[in-house]
């Protein structure tokens, strides 16, 4: 990436907005004023915190593994365990570089890993409009890549949000991964249940259609009767 430079103002910049809560983020430019987002791929944590329940607080986790904290399953196991205590290896890529668009809205992933990455962060920071959003780019009908895989079942970080919108958008996720092969590390059945029961207070900018509502009441992963 010769053509970029590093922004001198890093909070002044025109498109600091969009990376705020990404604060391992590094705004870049070229020449045509075109604007990028540099962030390295680190593990994200948000500890539970018993004096601020709706904490937005990152920790990242610079080690690179998540030390067996959540069960990935055997199929994760298979394609992303290390060789070093068996545990589950964080993507190979060192860091993913997103462009920012013109109108300064949003931002622009390239690839489907970037993408979870940053579906990743903005769940981790209850930012669930946009997150939702996100919802639709990581859309898959084929098996992931390991470091697809990895940012996936690391979405399990924020399984501990019980916010009406959350349940929302993991049953997004659920809905534009069904048919990758991969489940997700949620129980669909419960965050259907959860979802129904806060409907009342799921955003508009959250809420599912009744298309896809029925789509994922119709799934064999969801039990309709005990």
């Amino acid at each position: 990436h010769v053509d970029l430079y590093v922004e001198p103002d890093q909070r002044g910049a025109a498109a600091s907005g969009l990376m705020r809560g990404i604060d391992h983020s590094l705004l870049l430019a070229n020449k045509r004023g075109e604007q990028f987002a540099l962030v390295p791929v680190i593990i994200p944590k948000r500890p539970f915190i018993r004096s601020q329940p709706f904490s937005t607080a990152l920790v990242l986790d610079r080690e690179g593994t998540y030390q067996g904290d959540y069960d990935v399953g055997e199929e994760a196991s298979r394609a992303v365990v290390t060789t070093r205590g068996g545990t589950l290896e964080f993507p190979s890529t060192r860091f993913f570089l997103y462009s920012i668009h013109v109108s300064l809205a949003f931002v622009l992933p390239r690839g489907l890993a970037s993408a979870l990455y940053l579906l990743l962060l903005r769940l981790l920071k209850r930012d669930y409009s946009a997150a939702f959003r996100l919802c639709d780019s990581v859309a898959s009908d084929v098996s992931l890549s390991p470091d697809e895989l990895a940012i996936f079942y690391a979405l399990a970080e924020a399984n501990d949000d019980r916010a009406p919108d959350a349940h929302a958008v993991r049953l997004k996720i659920s809905l534009v991964t069904g048919d990758s092969g991969h489940s997700a590390p949620w129980d669909l059945t419960t965050e259907m249940a959860k979802y129904i029961a806060k409907l009342d207070h799921v955003s508009a900018t959250c809420r599912l259609p009744a298309s896809h509502e029925l789509r994922l009441l119709e799934s064999e992963k969801i039990a309709l009767d005990e």
